[in-house]
């Protein structure tokens, strides 16, 4: 329907001592009444249009995901550190396992989809990459927001988030960060290494 009004009802005057009003005919109360109706049908019709076209205009775009790339950085908390390198973190020589951590800032209020770890491990061992989330106050253990294990060659393994209270970020409340764990299944020289990560979000 176009968006423009052009009045309809347009009665012809009664002339005194001369009409004789009544309730039929074409220029009966009847006649008129249903004229007065049909005209603000058109109206309500109008106002419903100029509304929906006022709140198609208010609706923006879907916010898109965010796509947060990290270079591992590990610091560690153990006697077995990650061995830094050029973008990547490595397992030590001589070692069996290995332990770290790094931190990451997230924007307050986003909604986490999708956590990605790239890197390699030989043979049967195991790398281990977890997203987790840490109360602020005290020295609590972490809660695992996602968890990503690789394994037997180059590797690139994600887990999506479920929607819900861990999904979305609270920086008043905790602080994020990714831990990082090897270690060796049996008795064969094994290495291991992590190139990077993604968290991906949806902005608040």
């Amino acid at each position: 329907m176009p968006l423009n009004y052009t009045p309809q009802f347009a009665p012809k005057d009664w002339i005194d001592q001369l009409d004789r009003v009544s309730a039929g005919g074409e220029n009966g109360f009847n006649a008129r009444f249903q004229a007065i109706s049909a005209e603000f049908l058109t109206l309500s019709r109008m106002v419903k249009v100029i509304g929906n076209t006022l709140d198609s205009l208010s609706i923006g775009p879907p916010v898109q995901p965010v796509t947060l790339t990290l270079t591992p950085l590990a610091i560690s908390f153990t006697a077995f550190p990650w061995e830094q390198g050029n973008g990547v973190v490595k397992s030590p020589v001589n070692a069996d396992k290995a332990s770290g951590f790094m931190p990451v800032d997230l924007p307050d209020g986003a909604r986490l989809v999708r956590f990605t770890a790239y890197g390699e491990a030989t043979g049967d061992s195991l790398a281990n990459a977890q997203l987790q989330r840490q109360l602020l106050a005290g020295t609590p253990n972490g809660e695992r927001i996602a968890s990503v294990d690789g394994t037997a060659g180059t590797f690139t393994k994600q887990d999506d988030i479920a929607p819900g209270a861990l999904a979305t970020v609270d920086v008043t409340q905790f602080k994020y960060q990714v831990l990082l764990r090897w270690n060796w299944r049996n008795d064969v020289d094994q290495t291991a290494l992590f190139s990077g990560f993604q968290i991906e979000y949806v902005p608040a």
